[in-house]
């Protein structure tokens, strides 16, 4: 078990000893539950017979052992099946911690369309069992029974799992044909296991999953947020430790090997890919698309690229040339209620927003030396007011819901898409994971930062900042606007409510936006629309 990384050692907190919410207590066991059995009153009932083997040992190639439950047709004790396999520190019973009875609504989704078999985030055996797989859920290293402590994510969780892939492979009742599928966490596990090439791999369906620990969560834009991991941390339940990513973040907040072991080696990704991503997430939109992107697939899809230059004194956005005036917008970065500095363009005919965005940025601060910048595109519609998007149909939430009842989090409502940026990390490099074709595949997102020094910057120097904003599909009609907002502190929604503007900053004092010849401020955008010639839009 891996407790240093190049040479920088691993810290770790104590996991949460509570195990009482399992549905069971630990004990290997093997029963058949029968067509009809239902968990608990409203719960989904089972189609047909499914064996339940519960506590299976895995060994891993240090000897410890892990602990799996295992769900399974019947004919399988005779005809061996496929297994999928469901990899997280959540708990492999599904009702610990997290759970969906825990999401406010349940997400939209009923209580009666789930068993409660299904290990949170991962597949329901009520429903995959009976399509002729069986579903293993295994509790990874440290998370309750499970031997030693607990790494998030890494080489020492995708080496586990390979030993899991090929332990399950030589089961009697498994074909030798493994794959895994689940969202989020059991997501982003699939990037660091498909990079070992276990033999018996057959295919992997990430559903939304961040690939790079650093740049897509903890250190995104060189800005340290750890208010999310140190939250979930607190309810991983294990008999020994946890791996605190979040005390890392606190003394390593420049990139290093550490870091470089948190980030995904797609290239190492040989199998079949079934990705899905949707672009709310303030955590798996990234991940995902340079997952499938860089992973399996060589096919591109090209999209007109277009610069819109930003002008203060208007506040709008214009494409083409940038004003012939030299102005300025600030907005206060140490307050929450300063909503920032906001440009504005409308459409004059249909337009989508199709994939990634980059800003470039001339600014300054008098009062101190660094700049935490974050940014976002906002929908407006014909009359100038902001849209958003409920994710989850209304007519799916209890009845009566109206939009203005859904809770304001990531989970049920997007914003749009955002990047950030501390200055100090404005340097800029080659991603030397890429290809100048596959870098060339992100455009017009093409900066990359190294994150690993630090350039301060004398207070009221102004400095150029080009900030890449994560992908994005917006349809606007005719009359419909997008409008830039630049602000100095969070611009997505929390995940959870109790992470409502606890994310904080270096920042301090004002932050000056410059445009115009001096300072061509601009936005590029990666646009697609019926008319094809560059007369579709203006200045809002």
């Amino acid at each position: 078990m891996a407790t240093n990384i190049g040479g920088i050692d691993i810290l770790f907190k104590e996991a949460n000893r509570d195990f009482s919410k399992r549905w069971y207590q630990f004990g290997p066991s093997k029963e058949i539950l029968p067509k009809g059995w239902q968990k608990a009153e409203g719960r989904r009932a089972l189609d047909e017979d499914l064996i339940f083997e519960r506590d299976v040992r895995i060994t891993l190639r240090d000897r410890a052992t892990i602990w799996a439950d295992v769900f399974r047709p019947v004919l399988s004790d005779n005809q061996p099946v496929p297994a999928i396999l469901a990899w997280s520190p959540y708990g492999k019973q599904g009702n610990g911690f997290q759970s969906l009875d825990k999401v406010p609504w349940r997400a939209g989704i009923p209580r009666d369309w789930t068993s409660d078999l299904e290990k949170f985030e991962a597949l329901d055996p009520a429903e995959w069992c009976p399509r002729g797989y069986a579903i293993v859920n295994v509790d990874s290293r440290g998370v309750f029974d499970s031997d030693g402590d607990m790494h998030m994510l890494g080489t020492q969780d995708g080496r586990d799992g390979y030993d899991a892939v090929e332990c399950i492979a030589s089961q009697k009742w498994c074909n030798g044909a493994v794959a895994f599928a689940g969202n989020s966490y059991l997501a982003a596990a699939q990037w660091f296991i498909a990079a070992e090439r276990p033999p018996h791999l057959k295919a992997i369906a990430p559903w939304e999953g961040i690939a790079d620990y650093y740049r897509e969560l903890l250190g995104r834009g060189g800005i340290p947020n750890h208010a999310f991991v140190d939250y979930r941390g607190s309810g991983y339940c294990g008999k020994n430790r946890q791996e605190d990513t979040g005390a890392m973040t606190r003394r390593y907040p420049l990139w290093n090997q550490y870091w470089d072991d948190k980030s995904a080696k797609f290239a190492q990704i040989d199998v079949p890919i079934y990705a899905l991503a949707s672009y709310s997430t303030m955590l798996h939109t990234e991940g995902t698309i340079r997952g499938f992107l860089f992973s399996s697939s060589k096919d591109k899809c090209y999209v007109e690229h277009r610069t819109f230059f930003l002008d203060g004194k208007t506040g709008t956005m214009n494409e083409g040339n940038h004003s012939s005036e030299c102005s300025s917008i600030s907005y206060q970065s140490d307050s929450w209620a300063d909503d920032g500095a906001h440009f504005v363009h409308k459409f004059t005919t249909y337009t989508e927003l199709i994939g990634y965005s980059q800003v470039k940025l001339y600014m300054s601060c008098a009062e101190t030396d660094d700049l935490d910048v974050y940014v976002i595109c906002r929908k407006l519609d014909a009359h100038g007011q902001s849209l958003l998007q409920v994710n989850i149909p209304l007519e799916a939430l209890p009845a009566g819901t109206k939009a203005e009842d859904v809770p304001n989090l990531n989970i049920f409502k997007y914003l749009g898409p955002n990047g950030r940026l501390r200055a100090s990390h404005r340097q800029l490099a080659a991603d030397p994971t890429l290809t100048k074709e596959q870098t060339a595949m992100l455009g017009p997102a093409v900066a990359w930062h190294p994150h690993d020094s630090e350039g301060k910057i004398p207070p009221g120097q102004i400095v150029c900042l080009e900030i890449p904003l994560w992908p994005a599909g917006i349809i606007f009609e005719a009359g419909e606007s997008i409008r830039l907002e630049i602000k100095g502190h969070e611009v997505t929604l929390p995940e959870f409510p109790a992470l409502d503007r606890v994310p904080g900053n270096l920042n301090l004092g004002k932050h000056v936006v410059y445009t115009g010849p001096d300072y061509p401020s601009s936005i590029v955008l990666s646009l697609a629309s019926k008319d094809s010639s560059r007369h579709g839009t203006e200045s809002g």
